[in-house]
């Protein structure tokens, strides 16, 4: 009888201390959960939580890549073709000789030659027979600062006028090639006319 009043005292003072330290810890636990003064452990645990579950915006992000790709390669062909009509455009552009050359072929270089020939040719003939004054040739070359390379006054007449020519010949050459460049088409359906045809007996 006595061992079990003292058994069960023992077992009494050891329940009460354990109440009582459960009491006591209640607000340590309390604190230790409440949200401002939870651990980085736990942080990371809430945050893993909810990022495994997705949401519409990363749902439409995931879904987005393969609309961006072809949207991207939709962007690469229009680029692609821009480059190449921009490529045509500087290979057509008529102020390059060897473009326009590669386009309208023999024929152009040959009407050009006519055009350039004739020309300086008309100049000497026009110095020469008194047309065109040999003084203002000359003082057209020296406001053009073309007198540092030539001296208007050693040289012969006759080859002076040749001379004028040839500058003034040089210096008509940006309206020359505009007018050989539009008339080419005309030159080139005038001396390409199809034969007629031979009449079947």
């Amino acid at each position: 009888m006595l061992r079990s009043a003292v058994s069960r005292g023992v077992f009494a003072a050891q329940a009460t201390k354990r109440v009582t330290a459960t009491k006591s810890s209640l607000p340590v636990m309390r604190a230790t959960f409440a949200p401002g003064t939870r651990s980085p452990f736990l942080k990371s645990m809430q945050v893993h939580a909810f990022a495994s579950v997705p949401t519409k915006d990363e749902d439409k992000e995931a879904a987005s890549p393969a609309k961006t790709f072809e949207e991207l390669l939709k962007e690469n062909e229009e680029l692609r073709k821009e480059v190449a009509e921009l490529k045509e455009k500087v290979k057509n552009k008529p102020g390059k000789f060897m473009a326009v050359i590669s386009q309208f072929g023999l024929p152009f270089v040959a009407w050009w030659t006519t055009l350039y020939i004739g020309t300086g040719v008309g100049f000497y003939v026009a110095f020469d027979t008194g047309l065109i004054a040999g003084s203002d040739a000359i003082d057209f070359i020296m406001s053009l600062g073309l007198d540092k390379f030539i001296d208007p006054q050693s040289l012969d007449p006759k080859y002076g006028n040749m001379a004028l020519a040839v500058v003034l010949n040089e210096c008509i050459e940006p309206i020359r090639f505009p007018i050989a460049l539009a008339t080419i088409p005309t030159v080139k359906r005038m001396f390409s006319k199809d034969k007629p045809a031979e009449v079947k007996q």
